[in-house]
């Protein structure tokens, strides 16, 4: 698993490429969320677009990032949900319980229209730290 932090507006885009699975991914994007700066209310669009494949224990990392995400006041969306990691969602039921959109441009296009103080440019992508 492969995590590209990079910063949209006020929020923070992480794509993801790879198996997000118990070995290979979870503990990489707990990481990655908690690596984020303290003391903002979290904007965060996670970019599934690069994941094929999505087990049991990464649909709860991606849950628990988003109730994390809303009792802290924040906003988050799924971009790029596709084939199995799609099917993964819907096989629990959760698939509409996470906002979503096509892709990283187009949530954070919606990201930035739910208001916040805005850039217009994107930034340079970053490496996510581990």
């Amino acid at each position: 698993m492969e995590i590209i932090r990079e910063r949209c507006h006020d929020t923070w885009v992480l794509t993801l490429s790879g198996p997000l699975t118990l070995g290979a991914g979870v503990p990489l994007l707990r990481s990655a969320l908690e690596s984020l700066p303290p003391g903002e209310t979290p904007r965060i669009v996670l970019d599934l677009t690069g994941v094929e494949y999505v087990d049991a224990a990464g649909i709860g990392e991606l849950m628990r990032a988003h109730l994390s995400i809303l009792q802290r006041g924040g906003q988050d969306m799924l971009a790029g949900l596709h084939g199995e990691a799609e099917e993964a969602f819907a096989l629990t039921g959760l698939l509409g319980e996470v906002p979503r959109a096509e892709n990283s441009g187009e949530a954070c296009q919606r990201m930035a229209a739910r208001g916040g103080v805005g850039h217009n440019a994107r930034h340079a992508a970053e490496p996510a730290s581990h």
